[in-house]
């Protein structure tokens, strides 16, 4: 008697957990099978990481393949602004506020990463932020560069293009 007395409280706490636990494994998974979105969001996500890692650790693997053509103009004048040739701040300001906003756009700095010179990276973190409508999600990704003990945390919106997917935007 003595020993299911004692047994008994923790099966009541083993079964509280498991249920709380199976509740919400459920849901995620019910979520998943039956969402079409969540589908494309797994795939936009998944191509994501694979464009960024493909884009730093390969030797042939250019912007402009994983971006829009307004991104790569619209970061092409914010690396140069204030530069020969380049924008003046308000210039770009003016130019790109209707499109995209230009206090997020990295000025003077280089696509997806501040450094020039860099390791291996590698995105440690790819976390749905919004799904904006079912072409386009905004993710909170975070960069890893192990070899140059650096970090770097970046919204990135991504859109559906044709059967692939592109980055729309890049928020330093």
């Amino acid at each position: 008697m003595k020993s299911i007395l004692l047994f008994l409280p923790a099966l009541l706490y083993l079964t509280s957990c498991t249920e709380t636990g199976g509740t919400a494994k459920a849901i995620t998974s019910s979520e998943k099978t039956s969402n079409a979105p969540e589908k494309s969001t797994d795939a936009a996500k998944t191509w994501l990481i694979k464009a960024i890692e493909g884009h730093f650790n390969s030797e042939n693997f250019p912007m402009e393949k994983i971006t829009t053509p307004t991104y790569v103009e619209y970061k092409s004048d914010a690396t140069n602004v204030d530069m020969d040739g380049g924008l003046s701040v308000e210039e770009f300001t003016k130019k790109w506020k209707s499109t995209f906003n230009p206090a997020l756009a990295g000025i003077g700095t280089g696509f997806l990463i501040s450094g020039q010179d860099y390791g291996k990276i590698k995105v440690t973190s790819c976390v749905l932020i919004k799904e904006l409508n079912e072409k386009r999600r905004l993710y909170k990704v975070i960069l890893d560069d192990p070899e140059l003990k650096e970090s770097y945390t970046r919204e990135i919106l991504v859109g559906r293009n044709g059967n692939s997917f592109l980055i729309e935007d890049v928020r330093e």
